[in-house]
């Protein structure tokens, strides 16, 4: 399971208590431009609880005569509630979904927004949202199926964040090719300092590394391998796989590394100048806001793409949308048409301002920029725009379905591990590629 973790600190110890945590909006006022009053329920994991409270709070001013009943788990936690919930007939009005397996799940239970849209936001409505994640609302649709289930509410880029001071104390340049990266690495080990920092056991880490190295080895081969059903042991990504290993026989990430958690344990010891290297993303960013999520040596910070692997490779960033929603089929007709509302109040409207001005990940809406931005150390600025354009030109960051998902997780452990050969590990995923097609 790839987390969309960016789920910073707030998010990480909710699902670590394992709280399922409830929140209601309050006002059942009696006009809302001559609408009967309405009950809508709102599911999602990401954004955290205290952010979707200040977005519904103001949705509800905006709209009285909408009620939101939302919930906002940890993300194992919100999995679990939302599968019980379909099996019973009983999902939300509006729920937040991750680009790929999870979105393919839910598919089926969804209704068309499109129609919605174009009432709500004209007839260029498509226009209005960053084209990427708009173009990912719809890559799990059967072939001929041109709806618009989904529409993305945030973007978001995968990237290395980089301790610049780091490099910096031991007189090391920026690793630019893969070559540069293992000569870095073994001066920083020989100080104690962790190259790179991994947090294998939650598997979302190892896959990104994978993906950013096989787009770089192996070309469309990964993306054609699911669409096709077969195609997972091609020479380019057995090649991809052998650099994955590399990463642990070079000692580039640390010992142990496939057993430790991103959140908290190496986010943490990254935010205390422990590793050199992350691999996280434009999440991140909202360390460089002062208050309560501002981590001190953010000011060092930088973002790269995973160094070239040959003299002729394209690093490719891994980007899209970061959390889409959806309605359910089972609304009636009057919580569809408000449920749609909050739908575009969170991706287009104060409360998508809201969601970017904490920086939480990127807009989904073209064109928006955090008002905060001024606010945050001065290397935030450059850190931002990289990832947004990162998120208009990147490649598919999520695994399409869910158990070929977990099946490359345990292949890349395997693979570590020492297990596995890299061909017999991707060999094995062709039969689960196949059972998805």
């Amino acid at each position: 399971m790839k987390l969309s973790v960016k789920l910073m600190s707030l998010v990480a110890l909710t699902t670590l208590l394992g709280i399922f945590l409830v929140g209601c909006g309050g006002n059942n006022a009696s006009s809302n431009n001559g609408s009967s009053p309405v009950t809508i329920s709102y599911w999602t994991w990401n954004p955290d609880i205290n952010t979707v409270k200040q977005e519904v709070t103001a949705f509800e001013k905006q709209y009285p005569n909408i009620h939101v009943d939302y919930k906002v788990p940890g993300y194992t936690d919100y999995l679990v509630n939302l599968k019980a919930a379909a099996n019973a007939g009983s999902l939300p009005t509006i729920f937040g979904m991750q680009v790929g397996g999870l979105q393919a799940q839910y598919l089926q239970y969804l209704q068309p927004l499109q129609n919605f849209a174009q009432t709500g936001l004209g007839s260029n409505w498509e226009s209005k949202y960053v084209k990427t994640g708009l173009d990912q609302a719809r890559i799990v649709n059967p072939s001929g199926d041109s709806n618009y289930y989904t529409v993305p509410e945030s973007m978001g880029s995968e990237s290395l964040l980089v301790n610049n001071a780091v490099f910096a104390k031991y007189n090391l340049p920026i690793p630019q090719t893969f070559e540069e990266l293992k000569q870095d690495a073994a001066v920083l080990n020989s100080h104690g300092v962790a190259p790179m920092l991994l947090g294998g056991a939650d598997g979302w880490q190892n896959e990104d590394l994978f993906l950013e190295i096989a787009d770089q080895v192996a070309g469309n081969d990964w993306y054609q391998a699911q669409k096709a059903g077969t195609g997972s042991d091609t020479p380019g990504l057995i090649q991809a796989m052998n650099i994955w290993k590399s990463l642990f026989t070079d000692h580039i990430v640390q010992t142990g590394a496939i057993g430790a958690h991103a959140y908290p344990n190496e986010v943490n010891a990254f935010n205390q100048g422990q590793g050199a290297i992350i691999p996280l993303g434009s999440w991140a960013i909202q360390g460089t806001l002062p208050g309560a999520n501002n981590v001190p040596l953010s000011k060092n910070w930088s973002l790269m793409l995973f160094p070239k692997l040959t003299a002729t490779a394209t690093p490719m960033p891994l980007a899209g949308a970061d959390v889409l929603l959806g309605i359910s089929k089972n609304a009636s007709s009057d919580q569809s048409a408000a449920g749609w509302k909050l739908i575009q109040f969170l991706s287009q409207g104060e409360g998508q301002s809201i969601y970017t001005d904490a920086m939480i990940d990127l807009p989904a809406q073209a064109g928006l920029t955090p008002t905060t931005l001024s606010q945050a150390s001065p290397n935030a600025t450059t850190m931002y725009q990289q990832s947004v354009d990162w998120a208009n030109t990147g490649t598919l960051r999520y695994v399409l379905y869910p158990q070929l998902d977990q099946a490359l997780v345990t292949a890349l452990a395997s693979v570590a591990t020492g297990q596995a050969t890299s061909a017999a590990a991707l060999t094995k995923l062709n039969g689960v590629v196949q059972q998805q097609q």
